[in-house]
Formats: C-alpha cells, structure tokens, sequence
C-alpha cells in the first residue's frame, strides 16, 4: 500500500487550486470566445479533485477494513475517470470533423449542468453510455466497473457473498462479514490501475486533445456557445 499512498500523496500537491480562466482566454482568444472550451479546462480539474478524493476515501476504507466501501468507491472513481476520456473523446472528435462544434458545447454543458433529481435543467448523461462510448480507448473498463457494481448491488454477490457461507455439510448458515476476506489481495491493484489511468487522460490525452481544439477553433472560429 506505500505505492498507493505516495501516488495519492503527489497527486493531492499536483491538484489544481486556482484555474486562471482569464490568462487562457488571453492566451488565445480566437479559441475561447466560446465558453464551451474553458468548460472542459473546469471539468478537467473538477474531475481530478473528485477521483483524488475518491480513491483516497477507499485506501481509508481499506486501512479500516472496510472492504465494501472501498470497492464502492473505486467504482465512483471509475465513473470519474469515464467522463474525463469522454470529454476528451469529444475533443478529438470535434478537431476530425465527426462531431459539430455546438453539439460538443451542448455535451460540455450536459457534462457540466446534468443532473437525475431534477435539481438543473439539464438531464444528465447515463454513466453507462458514457462507458459504452469509452470502451474501445480504455478496453475492459466497462467489465470492471460492472464486477464492481456486483458488489454495490444487493444481489448475490452483495448479500449472499458477501455475509454468508454454509458449515455442516450446507445445514448451518454462518454470516459474517465476508468482503475483506474476499477482496483485500486485489485492492491495491485496482487503485494503482485507476489512478495510472486518470494519469493517462488527465495528464497526457486531455493536453494534448486541448491544444490541438484550440488550434482547430483559431482555423473554424466559433460563436458564443
């Protein structure tokens, strides 16, 4: 676990505090005359202080052997890490030409303003189309996610798995709480995995699908979106 708490640690200095949107705007106002580019430059940071604080919650479900919670988090991260390879999936497909500049500024802001409880006004996106949809960059996240959803959900797994097993040949049923003894080997793999993903498309993709939409928007100027 010293791995995960020192990537955790350096991941907590390198988080955003401040995000000056006026020297980007500045930088290159051609670029950002639409509002949708400095929202992906928000989701960006906001996504990484909600992973960080996701996984960094888990390793403390860990260490307190909360094995459940844990993987319920990680899950949560999972989703974060969704999003954030959607929003640059959508980048890249603004700059090849499969996707028209306001149909991502109304992603961006679905992204941004979406919420299931009625409390925007936005309807916000499925996360599992958002998985769907990144799949083929990151294959395998979409099965992950849903083992881990086994254990969120009260079916087999998270009933008769995780609290029970059967002594006397099956004639005595024992509960207990079984989730530590079932998931602790393979806790800190799962957390390593998502973290270096996060990196990938935090720290890599997303740079890189930024700078070549800003490059894109100074040849195809956009109107206010």
């Amino acid at each position: 676990m010293t791995n995960i708490r020192s990537a955790l640690g350096r991941w907590s200095e390198a988080l955003e505090r401040l995000v000056p949107i006026g020297e980007v705007i500045a930088r290159n106002p051609v670029a950002h005359t639409s509002t949708a580019s400095t929202r992906s430059l928000l989701l960006r940071s906001a996504s990484a202080w909600r992973s960080h604080d996701l996984l960094t919650q888990a390793v403390l479900l860990y260490d307190a052997g909360h094995l459940l919670g844990a993987r319920i988090l990680i899950r949560s991260a999972i989703e974060s890490l969704a999003v954030l390879a959607y929003l640059n999936q959508l980048m890249r497909r603004v700059v090849n030409g499969t996707l028209a500049f306001q149909d991502f500024a109304n992603k961006t802001r679905t992204l941004a303003l979406g919420s299931r409880d009625g409390s925007t006004e936005i309807t916000a996106l499925s996360i599992m189309t958002i998985l769907q949809k990144v799949e083929p960059r990151i294959p395998g996240l979409h099965s992950v996610y849903e083992s881990l959803c086994e254990s969120a959900h009260p079916n087999h797994e998270g009933l008769v798995e995780g609290y029970l097993a059967f002594e006397d040949d099956g004639w005595t049923a024992k509960f207990s709480n079984r989730w530590a003894d079932k998931y602790k080997e393979g806790f800190e793999s799962y957390v390593l995995v998502v973290a270096q993903l996060y990196y990938i498309e935090h720290d890599v993709e997303w740079s890189e699908a930024f700078s070549e939409l800003e490059a894109w928007l100074v040849s195809n100027p956009q109107p206010a979106a």
